[in-house]
């Protein structure tokens, strides 16, 4: 569902509302606002499905991968009222940002994708104008397990990809705790905290691999 298509005051709840009758799962790849505006307003109703997000921090990456911190955990700290209260409403599963920094798009992909028509060649334009903008091809030159011609990570496609049961995916069944420190949301393990799927290890090699091979209809 494109929730950016709402026009209406309360269009995108009553949009959600209808897709999880319908037996929707909730992918957020984004920051929480709109979520907890629907939880707010039906309560209740995301513990009935499943939920699952982009972001999280317990640990840093694998050496050789980016050492992101919470810092960067964009889709939690963005607005952090709004992840507390989905993340302890919705028994969530959690595609933190040390995973996503073993899937990747690279240039040596682009040929492929440019190959496949209007919509290749444009996601191959977005790539290499988006790396160049974030200076992405640094990280390859920085970290040993990176390739040299790094576009971009996959963070959202892992977690569309573990919402569909892509079996790639290692998850852990965890309690955490939501801790606020110097302005930032720190997770931490917690017996006492909400109960979480985290994902804990990825097949990179093999996501990025799957994920060409369907974006350019190779199954």
């Amino acid at each position: 569902m494109d929730l950016t298509r709402c026009g209406r005051p309360g269009e995108v709840i009553d949009l959600l509302d209808a897709n999880i009758d319908r037996g929707a799962t909730v992918i957020a790849i984004g920051p929480h606002t709109n979520l907890a505006a629907y939880e707010a307003i039906r309560p209740g109703r995301l513990a009935a499905v499943p939920v699952f997000i982009c972001g999280g921090w317990l640990n840093f990456a694998r050496n050789g991968l980016p050492q992101w911190s919470w810092e960067v955990d964009y889709n939690i700290q963005r607005d952090q009222e709004a992840s507390r209260l989905v993340i302890s409403r919705c028994a969530p599963t959690l595609i933190p940002i040390s995973i996503t920094a073993e899937v990747f798009l690279r240039e040596a992909d682009l040929p492929r994708l440019e190959g496949e028509g209007p919509l290749g060649r444009l996601i191959a334009h977005q790539a290499k104008l988006q790396a160049a903008y974030e200076r992405k091809q640094e990280y390859g030159w920085q970290f040993s397990l990176l390739p040299d011609d790094l576009l971009n990570f996959h963070y959202d496609p892992l977690t569309c990809a573990a919402a569909v049961g892509w079996d790639g995916i290692e998850m852990s069944h965890l309690s955490i705790a939501l801790d606020n420190r110097d302005g930032v949301i720190l997770m931490r393990r917690d017996p006492q905290g909400v109960p979480v799927r985290f994902a804990t290890a990825v097949d990179g090699t093999r996501f990025n691999r799957d994920w060409l091979d369907v974006v350019t209809s190779r199954r």
